[in-house]
This record gives C-alpha cells, structure tokens and sequence, in this order.
C-alpha cells in the first residue's frame, strides 16, 4: 500500500534553545517496490502532485512486477530532437501537406530550444507559458502566433502519448489565449485635423 506522508524533523530554537519538531514542506511517498522493499522517496512540496508522482510510481511497480517492458523509461533517455524527427516522419506518413509538417515542426524545435529542453522529463507547462509570454511581450509573437506555438508542441506530445512514448502529456492543461483580446492598433475614422495634416505635403499652393 502506498502512503503520501511529510518526513518530522527537529530544530533547535537559536533564541530559547528549545527542541521544535517540525515537518519538511516536501512530501514523501512510500511504497513496498517489486521486490517487497519498502521504499520512502522525496518527491515535491504541492500535495496534488505528490499524490500524482506517487500513483506514476506505483504503475511503475506494478509494470515492473508483472515483468512488462515500460518502453517509456528507454523513450526518456532518448533526446527530444529524435522524438521530433520521428515525429516529423509521423506527419509526413499521414499526408499532411510539405507546409503544415515544416511550419509544425519548425515551431516545435523553436519552442524546445526556446524554453532549454533537451530531454522528456525537461518538459514543463510553466516554462512553455513564461517563454510564450516573453515572446509576446517583445513583440515577437501575437496572441495568435502564440496559440499556434502551443497548438504545435502540444500535438507533438500527444503524439508521444499515443505513440506510446510517454504515460500522459505534461502540457495538456494549457490552453490558448483569447485572440480577440489582442488588439495593437484600434481602427478609428481621422479627425479634421489629422486628416488635414495627411493631405497638406500633396497640396500645392495656388499661383
């Protein structure tokens, strides 16, 4: 049975000199492995995916026990670039257009070039929205631009997900942005005045 528990520690009070007994704001998960020993293993300090990581780890065990190949450990030692090129080729079988691979995937390297991601566990939703938002913020991208970044490289691990690669996509709660909202220029009829000041280098003077 696996147990989602914080580790007790003490410390002593510089002021008083008492002995406190605290708890690690990391949690810990503990479980019997495949080979019926107990193992207590550091894991993160938010409780929700602490619960999760333990539950991934257990799987784990239960694969392993089994004695199932978990083809997604041997997929996590390999670099994104060659899932990429795999997945490049995926597109290409499927007969996407020359376009839609290229603008895909070229999108999908800037990304993970972008947010420094070399391997599978690099993969982070928070790194994915702060680099798009930098983007954005330097005028590089708009709002829709920044939409078809995370379109692309989600689709790309949901492809590893349904390829078997990996057990669930680490992006799949991120969603776009309102595209409405990103208005640069507002459109607005002229005043006189500006209208004049349009007009005034083509006006030649009377003779």
């Amino acid at each position: 049975m696996a147990t989602l528990l914080k580790r007790s520690y003490t410390k002593v009070d510089p002021k008083t000199g008492e002995r406190i007994r605290k708890k690690t704001r990391k949690w810990y998960g503990q479980f019997v492995d495949a080979d019926g020993v107990t193992k207590r293993v550091p894991l993160c300090t938010g409780k929700a995916a602490a619960q999760s990581m333990l539950a991934e780890l257990v799987r784990q065990t239960e694969r392993k026990h089994a004695g199932i190949l978990d083809a997604t450990v041997e997929n996590a030692k390999r670099p994104l670039r060659e899932h990429l090129d795999d997945f490049r080729r995926s597109l290409a079988a499927e007969n996407n257009t020359v376009k839609h691979v290229t603008q895909t995937c070229n999108r999908v390297e800037r990304l993970l070039g972008g947010c420094k991601f070399t391997g599978i566990s690099d993969l982070s939703p928070s790194r994915v929205v702060n680099w798009l938002a930098e983007q954005r913020e330097h005028d590089e991208f708009g709002v829709k631009t920044s939409n078809y970044y995370l379109a692309a490289v989600k689709e790309f691990c949901n492809w590893m997900v349904s390829d078997g690669r990996i057990t669930h996509s680490p992006l799949s709660q991120l969603s776009g942005l309102n595209a409405d909202s990103d208005v640069r220029r507002e459109r607005r009829a002229l005043t006189p005045d500006e209208f004049t000041k349009l007009i005034a280098p083509r006006l030649k003077p009377a003779r």
